[in-house]
């Protein structure tokens, strides 16, 4: 359907979703909106609710309230009867009889579902306990599922909550999932939970009543709360001059604070409910409370979590030279959260499995939980505080609070090399989407709000930090902070695009940055940078670097941007030359005449937002031991992703970069490097590889990851990555006897056996059909019945390798409304596992189907995982062919799904590229297979 069709302004018939058309039309005629909503959730399955809402109108015309909840029962304009027809295709239409210039009042009752997945209040069943847990899931645009209102971004609203909830646990209504087999579960008995039920929201509590077993809590509106301003000092100098000042900050609110409305988006509305534990700290006048559920209260390192939430709060006001713009702050640990967190102001949810560690943590765990916590913090003033005023602007919070978590972690801990960690987790995953056909700009254009969940994924999560990590280098770091200081300060409680963020740091910077808004937030796509070397006696001659756009799609104009050369010496310093690209091809010219490098490396530092494609040369050095004598971790990483994009680019064979891989990581040192590199040592054996290739190298790998694990003489997060590596890897008769023996183990890398590990062991033997996998899956069933414990099992249960569980697993992904979607999406891998790729093939092409209902039912980044697993669950060209003649088919397929299904064809259409490339190189036998003898 074209856009045109799908407008819905106020006087056109309605149409499902929120056009753009229609947003504006409100946006331009409302304002001053207020929320007063009472919600009872006692019965579990239904939320019971009224609202009022209350709004300042100017101009003619119906009003148009989105709804799609179960029922609306009642409705009032200003005390008039609203008509029975006026609610259709999620909205409820007021005639403009009804409604009057200035301020107006409407009421509704209406009923919501709440249920373990696909609702807006999330229930989840814990069967430690048999307590329940709900909270609320409405972005980007879910708030109209659970109450009528003017859900878009810039209708931001003042928000009272009233919240009927138990006194104390009812009598289950059932779980969150069936069992691993595949049966309902019987209700578990009723068992007194320990703490009584307690509630979060966005304000403060005003009051709590209980009564006739229930309990009636009152939140007051959301507001800010008066303080002294923050000190303006950068946060590095306070740092660096010893412990911190205190900073100035929004108390907790106060019989004697001053406090004022703060407006929020409807998507940001929140609460929790259940039998909570929680417990508080008290840091420079703020207090924070953390909840978590009961039965794991005690495995929560909740005095540590509420410590990282108190430094980056901290370190967040200092930066952005404002106090925390709300009044309270308050985290939740929710069960099965599909994402890593949320930042609901005053209840910011995260997710729980990631926060607490049923094992030893390994670095990277820990840094990627204080990352997302960094994240969620920043979001308080970047997506929060100023919010994009429409989904096509959804990289400004996003891409911002990981820009933002990075800076503060590198500030608050040097030690963790916090720009090595951002490049890992962002550049590979951005550079991977952004070379596809099926790219698009940061600021992605969107019609209606019903697909914004199609503008998550990585070009707002990792490509966009990236590029304002090339910002900030463009212009200084202190005009990229005044600027940023001045953009929160325009538009505080308020709604903004990227214009006005590049306006505000162009004008702190002195220097327009028109041509950088057209190159990055307009632009589709990346440019590819390749390194041209050239030496004569003994001596660089030519150093150039030329770039071409990743994809036709971007047109053929340069990109603009700085980066640094780097040339490496094992005998003398490196020499770094700042370089800025202007077109399609730069010579470095301050590489002339200086001594030919062990090798280049054109991005140093990673402040280049391009692919780097390295000369022959440097790719030989390296891969001859010039990456031994790289002492910088930062660089290695960088190296090595360099090297796996000449694999991915058809200029590295993988077997060259396995051998590489083994040679070279006995001797890495890095928690963050290992598992980095040992992630595409596994793609290239598991995927890349023809079995021929395989089977020759296999037993090496084997062998090189069981040694590594057990040498006692490494840190336990490198032994670590080597044991997940070798569940992931393991495929030979020995190896799958070490597995069973690994299952047995008390120890493994050094620490006792935990279940997470014991799980990944048994599901990767039910993967490989391993005669001890029934019975070792079985006995880990037995032995781990936890909630995590059930949820893991329903996972590996889908990596049985025959037809009956494939088919089974695929009806439940559709037909079971009580399958929770973080069991749903944690079961993609295992349904999809490259050994049983015979079996899942014909599930390609359902899969693809069944898209459009995946994105109107399912949640962020569901579509995503879908895609991503049963793509890259397949190596041959028959499921490309499968992919090409679906949207052959399908040529009115929505321009979103079709970028979604090219971006992750992309690696399929790879890997089987990789493959034909090596089995053209192969040398065949006397009967026409190919050999592996070279």
């Amino acid at each position: 359907m074209g856009q045109a069709a799908r407008t819905n302004p106020a006087g056109s018939p309605l149409t499902p979703g929120i056009s753009q058309t229609l947003a504006r039309h409100r946006a331009a005629t409302i304002s001053d909106v207020r929320y007063d909503l009472t919600l009872d959730v006692s019965p579990l399955d239904s939320a019971i609710g009224c609202i009022t809402i209350r709004f300042h109108r100017v101009g003619g015309g119906d009003a148009i309230i989105d709804f799609r909840g179960r029922r609306l029962t009642a409705g009032l304009a200003n005390g008039r009867q609203i008509p029975a027809n006026a609610a259709a295709r999620g909205h409820i239409r007021v005639p403009a009889r009804l409604l009057k210039a200035g301020e107006n009042r409407l009421d509704f009752r209406f009923i919501a579902d709440i249920a373990p997945s696909g609702a807006s209040i999330i229930r989840s069943h814990d069967p430690t306990d048999g307590s329940d847990y709900l909270y609320t899931l409405l972005v980007p645009a879910d708030a109209n599922q659970l109450f009528p209102s003017f859900d878009q971004p810039d209708l931001k609203a003042r928000v009272r909550l009233t919240l009927i909830t138990p006194t104390t646990q009812p009598v289950p209504a059932g779980d969150s999932g069936r069992g691993p087999q595949g049966q309902r579960p019987r209700a578990p008995a009723r068992v007194e939970p320990t703490q009584p039920w307690s509630v979060v929201g966005n304000g403060a509590i005003e009051s709590a009543v209980t009564s006739n077993g229930r309990l009636t809590t009152r939140f007051a509106e959301t507001r800010v709360c008066a303080s002294s301003p923050p000190s303006s000092e950068p946060p590095g100098r306070q740092r660096s001059e010893g412990a911190p000042a205190a900073p100035a900050r929004a108390p907790n609110a106060t019989s004697e604070t001053s406090c004022t409305p703060a407006p929020i988006s409807t998507y940001l509305i929140a609460f929790a409910a259940g039998p909570w534990h929680h417990t508080s700290s008290t840091h420079n006048g703020r207090t924070i409370t953390a909840y978590v559920r009961a039965s794991r209260a005690a495995e929560a390192d909740l005095d540590t979590l509420l410590a990282l939430n108190q430094r980056a709060l901290d370190w967040m006001e200092r930066y952005f030279g404002r106090p925390y713009p709300f009044e309270k702050f308050e985290f939740v640990l929710a069960p099965a959260f599909p994402f890593g967190g949320m930042e609901h102001p005053g209840a910011v949810f995260y997710n729980e499995d990631r926060f607490i560690f049923r094992e030893r943590p390994t670095l990277p765990q820990r840094l990627n939980r204080f990352s997302t916590i960094l994240h969620e913090v920043a979001h308080q003033w970047f997506g929060d505080l100023v919010t994009m005023r429409w989904f096509d602007d959804l990289w400004l919070k996003e891409g911002f609070a990981t820009f933002m978590a990075a800076k503060a972690l590198a500030e608050i801990d040097p030690a963790a090399d916090a720009w090595k960690t951002f490049y890992l987790s962002n550049k590979p995953p951005a550079y991977a989407v952004d070379q596809t056909a099926g790219t698009r700009p940061l600021w992605q254009e969107l019609a209606n709000l019903d697909q914004a969940k199609s503008n998550y994924g990585a070009i707002v999560y990792n490509k966009a930090p990236s590029v304002l990590k090339q910002l900030e280098y463009l212009v200084g770091d202190s005009a990229f902070q005044v600027g940023v200081q001045q953009f929160l300060k325009q538009h505080a409680y308020a709604n903004a695009t990227w214009q006005g963020l590049l306006g505000a740091i162009g004008q702190a910077a002195h220097r327009s940055l028109d041509g950088f808004g057209r190159d990055f937030m307009l632009r589709a796509g990346m440019p590819v940078v390749e390194q041209q070397l050239t030496l004569r006696n003994n001596t660089i001659e030519r150093l150039a670097l030329s770039q071409h756009p990743a994809k036709s799609l971007s047109g053929s104009k340069a990109w603009t941007e700085r980066t640094e050369v780097l040339l490496f010496y094992s005998d003398r310093e490196p020499v770094r030359i700042p370089v800025e690209l202007r077109s399609r091809v730069t010579e470095v010219t301050a590489a002339k005449g200086r001594p030919p490098p062990d090798f280049g490396f054109a991005n140093a530092r990673d402040y280049g937002y391009f692919l780097l494609l390295l000369d022959s040369s440097s790719v030989r050095a390296l891969e001859a031991g010039a990456l031994a004598r790289v002492e910088d971790p930062f660089l290695r990483a960088m190296l090595w992703g360099a090297l796996w994009d000449q694999v991915r680019n058809y200029r590295m064979p993988p077997e060259r970069f396995v051998h590489l891989a083994l040679s070279e990581l006995p001797r890495e040192p890095d928690e963050q490097v290992v598992p980095f590199v040992l992630a595409r040592m596994g793609r290239a054996v598991s995927a890349y590889l023809l079995q021929a290739s395989r089977d020759s190298i296999q037993p090496e790998v084997e062998h090189t990851l069981w040694q590594a694990a057990g040498d006692k003489a490494r840190p336990y997060g490198i032994r670590k990555a080597y044991v997940d590596a070798f569940i992931d890897l393991a495929a030979t008769p020995p190896g799958v006897a070490r597995l069973d023996t690994l299952f047995s183990a008390d120890s493994v890398a050094g620490e006792p056996l935990k279940d997470p590990t014991r799980w990944d062991i048994a599901t990767r033997l039910l993967e490989l059909g391993a005669p001890e996998g029934e019975s070792r899956y079985g006995s880990q069933v037995q032995r781990d019945t936890t909630a995590d414990g059930r949820r893991r099992a329903f996972i590996a249960a889908a990596g049985r390798p025959d037809a009956k569980t494939k088919q089974t697993y695929f009806t439940r992904y559709f037909a079971d409304a009580t399958l929770n979607e973080d069991w749903a999406a944690g079961s993609l891998g295992e349904f999809n596992a490259l050994e049983h790729q015979a079996v899942t093939f014909p599930y390609v092409r359902p899969a693809l189907d069944s898209l459009p209902f995946i994105q109107a039912h399912r949640r962020i980044f569901y579509l995503e995982t879908w895609l991503a697993a049963f793509l890259r669950g397949q190596t041959g060209d028959s499921a490309v062919a499968v992919v090409h003649r679906y949207l052959t088919e399908h040529s009115n397929l929505p321009l979103d799904l079709r970028r979604k299904v090219l971006q992750h064809a992309d690696e399929l259409e790879r890997t089987v590229s990789i493959r034909q490339q090596e089995h053209l190189s192969l040398p065949v036998d006397s009967g026409g297979r190919p050999s592996t003898k070279r």
